[in-house]
C-alpha cells in the first residue's frame, strides 16, 4: 500500500526490526520512504513502544496513580485485618464443582438416585463372583477317528496297538483301586 507521497516500497519486517534494533551499534541513516510513509513509521513507533514497555523504561504509571487511591487501598487492608474471626468474608468452596441446592431440597431424588447405584454395583458385583465360581465346562475329548490307509500290514498293526491303547486309556483300568482318590 504505497502513499503518493512516500517513494520507493514499504519497509519489510526485517528492516523494521533493524530500524528498532540496530545490528551495529551505530545509528543507521533513516531510509527516505520510511521519512515520508506513515505506515511504515506508525510499524516503527509500535515495535518501539513495545519494547520500551517491555524494558519497563515508559514509567511513572504507579507514581502517577493519586494520594486518595492509595489512602483507600490502605483503609481496606486495615479493615480486612482488623475485621472479627466470625465475621470472614464469603470463600469459596474448596471442590472444582458445586451441588445446586434442589438437589438436597428433593432428599427422595437423592436417595432414589443413591439406592439405584448401590443396586447397580450389587448386581455386577454378584455377577462377576456368580461367574467366577461356576464350575468350569467339562468337554470331553474324543480321540479322532481312525481312517484305514491302504497300505501293508505293519499299518493294520499300528492302527490296532494305537485302538487298543486308546480303549485300555478310556476306562480305569485293573490299577485304579490302587490310585488314592483326589489324585488324578
Amino acid at each position: 500500500m504505497k502513499t503518493s507521497a512516500a517513494p520507493g516500497r514499504h519497509l519489510t519486517p526485517d528492516e523494521i526490526v533493524d530500524r528498532v534494533f540496530p545490528a551495529d551499534e551505530q545509528p543507521a541513516p533513516v531510509p527516505l520512504h520510511l521519512a515520508a510513509c506513515p505506515d511504515c513509521q506508525e510499524k516503527v513507533s509500535h515495535l518501539r513502544e513495545a519494547w520500551l514497555l517491555d524494558r519497563v523504561a515508559v514509567g511513572g504509571f504507579v507514581e502517577s496513580l493519586p494520594g486518595s487511591f492509595w489512602n483507600a487501598q490502605t483503609e481496606s487492608i486495615l479493615a480486612a485485618a482488623s475485621r472479627p474471626a466470625g465475621t470472614e468474608a464469603p470463600r469459596a468452596l474448596p471442590l472444582a464443582f458445586s451441588l445446586p441446592r434442589s438437589f438436597f431440597r428433593r432428599p427422595a431424588l437423592a436417595f432414589g438416585s443413591l439406592a439405584a447405584a448401590i443396586a447397580l454395583v450389587a448386581g455386577i458385583t454378584y455377577m462377576r463372583l456368580h461367574t467366577k465360581a461356576a464350575a468350569p465346562v467339562q468337554t470331553a475329548v474324543h480321540a479322532p477317528a481312525a481312517t484305514p490307509v491302504p497300505g501293508d500290514d505293519t499299518d493294520k498293526k499300528d492302527d490296532e496297538l494305537l485302538r487298543s491303547i486308546d480303549d485300555l486309556l478310556a476306562d480305569d483300568g485293573p490299577f485304579a483301586s490302587l490310585v488314592p482318590q483326589g489324585v488324578s
